[in-house]
Formats: structure tokens, sequence, C-alpha cells
């Protein structure tokens, strides 16, 4: 019997192209429906930065890099601040709906397919949010004025307007007289621990944060203190005797 030649069937062939078909599709085609390609490039921050401080409401956003189209979770910790996608420079931003509390933060973003599936990660950033900073209003002095001449025992307080709860540090050139607090109704006052020496005076007031930063200073206040007047003796009437006379 005659052996069988492979190719002289046109079924044969046929079934070639078929297998030859298939092979090709799956290597092509995604080994599962609803495959997508991953996204491997690790997510970055630009702000905040590793080891910032900020102002209670200073930090608005978080901004960063990723893949053109990622999707991009925020997180704070385990919590999930919020989700966005990068536009097609890279650029992602996560306006945030409300401050974050005051104390240190450990904040990552998170590359997720559609399906949910975390996919890159950046390097952790650890920052610090501190109390809210007393607005930076200019603090003013309300006394002594400026120019004013006052006599050594009249010096002893000072009172001036800030921004209400500021701290009001006060200054003769480079030495510290003080601090005081500004009221809620943005009065301070200062009672001066010993009064200022004779001679020209010139101070200036000084708004800091909690962390003793300066956010606002007041202009120079010029004035001088002269010497206490002498007390003048009050006469005093001396009874005569009985039939004396004066002069």
């Amino acid at each position: 019997m005659a052996r069988r030649i492979l190719w002289e069937r046109p079924l044969d062939i046929f079934k070639l192209i078929v297998a030859v078909i298939l092979a090709t599709a799956l290597v092509v085609l995604p080994l599962r429906p609803g495959a997508e390609t991953l996204v491997t490039a690790a997510p970055g921050f630009v702000q905040p930065r590793s080891g910032a401080t900020f102002g209670g409401e200073e930090l608005r956003a978080l901004e960063g890099t990723a893949e053109p189209g990622a999707t991009v979770r925020f997180f704070d910790g385990e919590k999930l601040l919020g989700e966005a996608t990068a536009d097609t420079q890279g650029r992602v931003e996560l306006p945030l709906p409300t401050p974050l509390p005051e104390g240190p933060h450990n904040v990552r973003a998170v590359v997720v397919d559609k399906n949910g599936k975390e996919v890159a990660v950046s390097e952790p950033v650890a920052f610090t949010i501190l109390p809210a900073r007393v607005s930076p209003v200019t603090p003013a002095i309300t006394q002594p004025a400026g120019g004013a001449i006052l006599e050594a025992d009249e010096a002893t307080t000072l009172e001036g307007v800030a921004a209400p709860g500021a701290t009001v540090q006060i200054f003769e050139g480079a030495t510290q007289l003080g601090e005081t607090t500004a009221d809620a109704e943005g009065w301070w006052r200062f009672e001066l621990p010993e009064a200022l020496a004779e001679g020209p005076h010139t101070l200036r007031f000084v708004v800091v944060d909690e962390a003793g930063r300066e956010i606002a200073a007041s202009e120079a206040v010029a004035f001088t203190i002269i010497p206490a007047a002498t007390p003048v003796p009050t006469p005093a009437i001396v009874s005569l005797p009985a039939g004396a006379s004066i002069g």
C-alpha cells in the first residue's frame, strides 16, 4: 500500500493553516478576557516633600507624577484620601476637600488598574501639619506714641494691637524685652519688668507663630525718657504764738 503524502490533500493544508492562525492568536491576543497592559512606573510626589511642615490650612492639594492616564489613589497611612487621573503630561493632583488634621502624616500614591488592583506604589512621604498660624496682621503700638517724651516713671506699660490671639514679642534693638498675647479683640498690653532708662528708645513689635518664626513686624517706634520731675514740697502753715506779728 502506497504511503500517503501529507501535502497531497487540500484538507491537510487547510488544517495546517488553521493551526498556524490559532498559534498566532494565542501569542498576540490577551491570555484572558479583560486583561490590560499594566503600568509599572512608580508614581512620585511633587508636593508635599518628606520632612516638610505646613500651617493648618497651607497644604491645599497633593501633587505628583505618574504614567499619563494612570489612575492614582492617595493614602494617608491606611486612609484613602481620594483618587485622581494623571494628565497627558503625567501630572496628577488631588485637591484636599478639608485640611489635614494637625500632627504627623505619612502619605503614599498608588497606581491601580481598571479593576482596582495595585500595580505601582510611590515611596512614602512623611510631613507634619502645625496648628493654624495666626493671620499675620501687622502689630502696632498705641502707647507710647512715636515721638513722645515721657518721664521715667510714666514709661512702664506698652499697649497696642495685633491679630486676635497673636503672640507679640517686644524688642529694643536685638534685645527682647518680653512677650505677650493679643486678646480676642486684638488688643495687647505688656507691663515692663523694669522702667526704661532715661534717654532715647526705639522699639519694634513682632508677631511669631507657634514655632517662634516671625510672620509680621511693626514699624519702629521712637520716643524719649526724661528724668522724673522733682516733687515740689507743699507749703506748710506754722501757727504763730498769740500776739506775734509777721515782718
